[in-house]
C-alpha cells in the first residue's frame, strides 16, 4: 500500500505526529520553510527541543521500520535562516 499524501496542516503536523511522514512531501516541496528564521520555524512546526545554537535542526517524522525512526532536517545558513530541509 502506497503512503497517503497530504498537504501540510499546522494543527496536524503538531497535534498527529504519527502522520507527519505524509505531510513531508509536502512541506518540501512548498518551500515553506526556506529563508525563515528559527522563532519562525518554531511558530510553524512547533519546539522539539532543537538547540537554538545549532545550525540543523530535526523533527521527527515517523518510523522507517522497526528499528529507525525518520526525521525532517532543517539546515541553517549562517545568518540563521533556513537554507535546506531534507529526510
Amino acid at each position: 500500500m502506497l503512503p497517503t499524501k497530504r498537504n501540510f496542516n499546522k494543527h496536524d503536523w503538531l497535534d498527529k505526529r504519527n502522520s507527519r511522514k505524509h505531510m513531508v512531501n509536502s512541506l518540501k516541496e512548498s518551500k515553506l520553510l526556506i529563508g525563515l528564521m528559527k522563532n519562525e520555524v518554531i511558530k510553524i512546526l512547533g519546539d522539539e527541543y532543537n538547540d537554538a545554537n545549532s545550525s540543523k535542526w530535526f523533527y521527527y517524522i515517523g518510523k522507517k521500520n522497526i528499528l529507525f525512526k525518520k526525521y525532517l532536517y532543517i539546515h541553517f545558513d549562517k545568518f540563521g535562516k533556513v537554507s535546506k530541509i531534507g529526510t
